[in-house]
């Protein structure tokens, strides 16, 4: 099954990259007798690597008795069978006995970044009129009010400069009913132009890039949450992608000469802003229970 089909399906990395390890499990093994695999019960994490965005599976571990292989057959069968079928969307490389590094590559990461701020995931927000009861005060609901006053501010800023690079032609939005009345979506530039003639990656700046990962943790955090729910530090959460996007919009320039000479780049930049504005929006009104506010 090719990537962008399994991207339709999932709206956080890691459960892309689950199902695609589920699938090449089966196709490894056809005569596996102990079911279905699940992707849910793959076991991945993501490194705390952040030039890069790597994930190490321990499946080959796990799956060996049901396999009935040494675990480092298994994790070079896996590792030959994905680099062979996902060349350009995968980097896979067996990371120590047993345990498999799956690398999005920029392909496959510029295609999942454009389904998530092009609105195409199935998520859909509580409508805020039906739901008002849920959302609480900050001293009712958060230990640490100022970190989730920070995102909250992060946030509202967020939309200011989408809005912002709309007036100055540099996009040009259009409602999205799938995230309510209040969000927006690109409708030009389309698809946004993540990539490079090369086909790497546009935003490589380290401030940016850390970044995409934080928020590729924090999305990854909020789909699959409810496997361990007492882990995640909501809080902790808002603190740092908070900190993650002054430290990329101190360093990463939109307006100006780079919007004048670098208009691609500029256009990529304000596409990360609108994917982090859908991150931000979910992490304050599902996790702290607080209204993402579009201006303070």
């Amino acid at each position: 099954m090719y990537p962008r089909v399994l991207v339709n399906k999932n709206t956080a990395i890691i459960q892309l990259l689950r199902a695609i390890l589920a699938t090449t499990l089966s196709s490894i093994d056809k005569n596996h007798k102990s079911g279905m695999i699940i992707p849910e019960n793959i076991h991945l994490y993501k490194s705390r690597d952040l030039s890069r965005i790597l994930y190490i599976s321990g499946v080959a571990l796990r799956q060996k008795k049901n396999q009935n292989l040494h675990s480092m057959k298994l994790a070079q069968n896996i590792e030959c069978f994905l680099s062979a079928k996902y060349p350009q969307e995968l980097k896979v490389e067996i990371t120590s006995p047993g345990l498999i590094g799956v690398e999005v590559r920029p392909r496959l990461l510029s295609t999942w970044l454009q389904h998530i701020v092009s609105g195409e995931t199935e998520y859909k927000l509580k409508n805020k009129s039906e739901n008002s009861h849920f959302y609480l005060s900050m001293s009712e609901k958060c230990a640490n009010p100022s970190s989730v006053f920070a995102l909250q501010y992060t946030h509202a800023r967020c939309c200011s400069l989408i809005q912002l690079a709309a007036r100055e032609k540099l996009i040009q939005l259009g409602a999205n009913d799938a995230f309510g009345s209040s969000s927006w979506i690109v409708v030009n530039p389309s698809p946004i132009p993540w990539l490079e003639e090369n086909q790497e990656l546009r935003l490589v700046h380290p401030a940016e890039f850390r970044f995409i990962s934080e928020l590729i943790k924090a999305m990854d955090d909020l789909e699959c949450s409810f496997l361990d729910e007492k882990s995640i530090d909501w809080e902790k959460t808002a603190a740092g992608l908070s900190q993650s996007f002054e430290a990329f919009w101190s360093n990463c320039r939109i307006w100006g000469e780079v919007k004048n000479t670098h208009q691609e780049l500029a256009q990529a930049r304000i596409g990360l802003i609108l994917f982090a504005r859908l991150v931000f929006e979910r992490l304050l009104e599902e996790r702290l229970g607080l209204i993402a506010l579009q201006e303070l």
